[in-house]
């Protein structure tokens, strides 16, 4: 995973397609959980 800029860029690798499935899946359900956290509170903080 890498941030450059506003940019989000993932990269996945698996032996099978149900584990790639089931990561990929994951990985969205996540992210969606951060944006929804972030539209709630507000972006972090600048350092």
């Amino acid at each position: 995973m890498r941030a450059t800029d506003n940019i989000l860029s993932v990269t996945w690798a698996a032996d099978e397609a149900r584990i790639l499935r089931v990561s990929v899946g994951s990985f969205l359900d996540h992210l969606a959980l951060v944006l929804e956290t972030i539209e709630e509170f507000g972006p972090p903080a600048a350092p």
